[in-house]
């Protein structure tokens, strides 16, 4: 018998009466509004083999006899509601488990050395809840473990090194936690995990090159953490995968390895405008986003960026680079973000033929001096966000600038530079209604504020 009430909107406890349904074995009341505890009279609920009390507002303790009544319990979730307590010292004797979501409620203390005895489950998440220490060596034995969430804890310790003798990890997530010390080498010998979350803890010491045997396409994300030395090239045999290294104290060149990535994130960190090593090969090139913010960067615009022929999105702001901007990148990406770099250059030009596909283009402080021409709006006329506040740039803006600015362009700021004459028609009244955000102060013009009808 199954019992189904899905973002019903129900308020108020669950009915004790419930408990009657001697052969209900699929109970799911997700997305609705129940409060209270969970009645004892459910452990009368022998033959329960699914139980989904997901985003409600349930709270208390749960009642202790249900261990030893859910024999048959093979997937239990309770995620996202108020249950509190500790986990019971003889969960482990719900043999039958296989999947057990305990996400975003207050559950604390440590984690039962019996949960070791769990040897069917396939998903454990006790992410965001408040339970602390170690993971406990018994947790070895759990072979069939695909998916492991222990983020948002107050977890603390190494991570241990049988969790990458688990032959079935997939996923793994302890981010957001009080784990120390050096990310462990023999990481790179799990048989099939791909996907690797440690941000926000206090690991530090180098990033192992044995990452790179991890099966790729997948994530490694190791951010906030104190991690320092260079990035290794071998990462880049993590093919097609993710990383974000950002908020470290990471240091030396970019390997050009890493294009064989999707996606980069390695801002905040201590990092040269250099790179080191080659290109992918041709067709092995994959990276569409990376984010440099913040990097220490300085002195002209790398020119290795104008190798990476699938980048989509590029932030490069906050670092201390010079010169212009390259045309290829213009020519490429589909958002760029170079503000609050001392580039100390002229506005880039009408690109020759080309139509930029560029729907972000930041450059705001970045010393660009010139005028803005008509051409310049017409090239990028794909813009729905530009971002040109905090420059020198000067003279009139082009009269004709209604008809040149994507039909479709909600943010455009050129506060605070030196522009002057009157504010074109077409940005008065009706002509400017497709924008949402307009940005001209701080500027010499002269004549009519435009203002909305």
């Amino acid at each position: 018998m199954t019992l189904t009430v899905q973002q019903c909107n129900i308020q108020g406890p669950l009915p004790k009466e419930l408990g009657r349904l001697s052969k209900l074995t699929s109970l799911q009341t997700i997305l609705n509004s129940i409060s209270g505890h969970l009645p004892s009279e459910f452990c009368n609920l022998t033959n329960l083999e699914s139980l989904n009390l997901e985003n409600n507002q349930l709270d208390g303790f749960l009642p202790s006899c249900m261990v030893t009544s859910w024999q048959k319990i093979q997937s239990l979730y309770l995620a996202s509601n108020k249950f509190t307590g500790q986990l019971f010292s003889n969960i482990g004797d719900l043999t039958a488990l296989t999947e057990l979501s305990l996400r975003g409620n207050n559950f604390y203390g440590t984690i039962p050395k019996s949960v070791g005895q769990l040897s069917n489950l396939i998903n454990l998440d006790l992410s965001n809840n408040k339970f602390k220490g170690g993971i406990p060596d018994t947790m070895k034995s759990l072979q069939r473990l695909q998916d492991l969430d222990f983020n948002g804890n107050y977890f603390k310790g190494r991570v241990p090194d049988f969790l990458w003798q688990l032959n079935s990890l997939l996923s793994l997530d302890l981010s957001d936690n009080y784990f120390s010390g050096p990310i462990p080498s023999s990481l790179g010998r799990a048989p099939v995990l791909s996907r690797v979350k440690l941000g926000k803890n206090y690991l530090y010491g180098p990033i192992p090159g044995s990452l790179g045997n991890l099966k790729g396409p997948g994530i490694l994300n190791f951010s906030s953490n104190y991690l320092s030395g260079l990035i290794p090239a071998a990462i880049g045999n993590f093919s097609t995968g993710s990383i974000d290294f950002s908020n470290n104290y990471l240091t030396g060149d970019f390997p050009l390895s890493l294009a064989a990535l999707t996606s980069v994130d390695l801002s905040y960190n201590k990092l040269t405008s250099s790179s080191s090593g080659s290109m992918p090969a041709e067709g092995s090139e994959n990276l569409l986003f990376l984010r440099l913010r913040s990097a220490s960067l300085q002195g002209p615009v790398p020119s290795w960026l104008t190798g990476l022929n699938k980048l989509l999105t590029l932030d490069i702001s906050d670092n201390k680079l010079t010169g212009p901007i390259p045309d290829k990148l213009l020519e490429l990406a589909i958002e760029l973000n170079f503000s609050n770099n001392p580039l100390n250059a002229l506005l880039p030009p009408a690109l020759q033929g080309v139509d930029s596909p560029l729907q972000v283009l930041d450059l705001h402080n970045c010393a660009l001096y010139g005028p803005i021409t008509s051409s310049f709006f017409t090239t990028f006329r794909t813009a729905f966000i530009l971002d040109l506040s905090f420059n020198k740039l000067s003279g009139p803006l082009p009269s004709n600038i209604g008809s040149v600015l994507n039909p479709g362009i909600n943010y455009l700021d050129l506060s605070d530079n030196q522009l002057n004459g009157t504010v074109p028609g077409e940005l008065q009244g009706n002509g400017y209604e497709f924008l949402q955000f307009l940005d001209l102060s701080n500027n010499q013009f002269t004549g009519n504020v435009p203002t909305r009808p």
